[in-house]
């Protein structure tokens, strides 16, 4: 005969069916279901299962690959799919914050680059002129493509992986991906910024390839800024022509202009008005447009804010500077959701938790970081300079601000405490060109350094 106690022990949760596990996750987060995983094989077993674990899958981060014997050892059965891929999202933060990185060295000088998370596209001057493709694979840049570009004038790059878009002042160069296994992009077609906001194709890109092409810029105001004037989201580009008050949609797949918006003469040239995330695109002018990736109009906000500073957006929120307060909006609504002032040089948003950190300059020797909790509506912590160059301060991710200092490369902050983590140690003298996801890219004018930290 059984014991009471014996009698009494009963695994609820390896008993469970899987909707009920659901729902009891539901209420445990992302620790607790670590440790309710450890606490025998039945439970690791009953939790090991993609539903559970995509809930934890941050889709704003890049995918990347992961390798189980690398990465998970020690775990008595393989991860599930998506606990792989959330673990190695956690690893790639902790490594940043850790400094874990290895760092490699390419003999060329990038003028421009774009990433991500798959595929880096970056445009070199020296010591030949082209577009170079890398993959970030197992922790390695692998070079898969240099394409020549001889036309000059370039201002940027773009990438989805799909499509890489280099900008050559009118110039659209449209390279598409022709085989996903062994990737390999070739040109597809080149667009042209005309008179009067348009766009359209060029009959032979083989000029613009050879540079015997003649773009035309109407003016000062034509030549593109690749962080304000130009975006690309899924297989749409987004072009905002400042000469013209004019903004533009073209489908790269169907190689046709779905949007061709004016803004009124009385409209200012704000150059920092067009931004898009994984979702949406938002466009300052007279007011706030907001449209999905095939340049449909979603909402608008009527409101004359007086526009500052560049758009910012996170998962929730869209927040707009103007010249003396800061409005923020549900990004999905357009809804206010809170209005601070501000007297800031420069700002940036937390792609995560609803935290702006604001950089005021009092003096030219005086930089105050601070950073403030939109929800709390109080300032958290302050940084005040000494040997960091506010003014190039870039957001890495949730966790990690990286400030470029001398006499070291960058001091990477926490962005929740305000605490300095530590110092990476400058190479020769570096500047930056691009932190993102997993990479930090800085170039010295012959040769280009890659901190890897996946």
């Amino acid at each position: 005969m059984e014991s009471t106690g014996e009698s009494l022990r009963f695994d609820i949760l390896g008993n469970l069916p899987l909707e009920l596990v659901l729902k009891i996750v539901d209420y445990l987060s992302f620790n607790d279901v670590l440790n309710c995983q450890g606490v025998s094989l039945t439970w690791n077993g009953a939790l090991n299962c993609d539903p559970i674990w995509r809930r934890y899958f941050d889709y704003e981060l890049p995918d990347k690959e992961a390798n189980f014997r690398r990465d998970f050892r020690g775990f008595p059965i393989q991860p599930c799919n998506y606990k792989q891929k959330v673990l190695n999202q956690k690893r790639i933060l902790s490594n940043w914050y850790e400094n874990k990185f290895e760092r490699f060295v390419v003999k060329e000088n990038f003028l421009f680059a774009a990433y991500d998370g798959t595929t880096l596209a970056a445009y070199s001057d020296h010591p030949k002129h082209g577009l170079l493709v890398y993959r970030i694979e197992r922790g390695k840049p692998v070079r898969t493509q240099y394409l020549p570009i001889k036309q000059r004038g370039t201002c940027g790059v773009l990438t989805n992986t799909e499509y890489i878009v280099v900008v050559l002042w009118s110039l659209f160069i449209i390279y598409r991906i022709s085989n996903a296994k062994k990737p390999v992009y070739k040109v597809a077609y080149i667009l042209e910024r005309r008179k009067g906001g348009q766009v359209g194709k060029v009959d032979n890109f083989r000029d613009a390839l050879d540079g015997k092409y003649h773009c035309s810029v109407i003016s000062t105001l034509d030549l593109l800024r690749i962080d304000s004037d130009i975006c690309l989201i899924n297989n749409t580009i987004f072009i905002y022509h400042a000469a013209d008050r004019a903004l533009c949609a073209w489908d790269l797949e169907k190689e046709e202009l779905i949007l061709k918006k004016s803004s009124p003469e009385s409209a200012s040239h704000f150059r920092h008005g067009l931004i898009a995330d994984k979702e949406q695109v938002y466009f300052a002018a007279e007011c706030i447009s907001v449209y999905s990736s095939q340049a449909e109009l979603q909402y608008r906000i009527d409101e004359r804010l007086g526009f500052n500073s560049k758009l910012l957006v996170n998962r929730n929120l869209l927040v707009v500077p103007g010249v003396s307060s800061i409005s923020g909006f549900d990004k999905y609504s357009g809804q206010r959701v809170f209005e601070m002032p501000h007297n800031s040089s420069s700002l940036l948003l937390n792609p995560r938790l609803d935290i702006l950190y604001c950089v005021i300059d009092y003096t030219c020797d005086h930089l105050v970081l601070t950073a403030y909790d939109i929800n709390a509506k109080q300032s958290i912590w302050e940084k005040i300079s000494d040997n960091l160059l506010l003014y190039d301060t870039i957001l890495v991710n949730e966790k990690c601000i990286i400030i470029p200092s001398k006499p070291e490369l960058f001091t990477l902050i926490d962005t929740v405490t305000g605490n300095i983590v530590y110092s990476n140690d400058a190479v020769n003298n570096c500047k930056f060109l691009l932190a993102r996801h997993d990479i930090l890219i800085c170039v010295d004018g012959n040769s280009t350094f890659m901190y890897v930290y996946s």
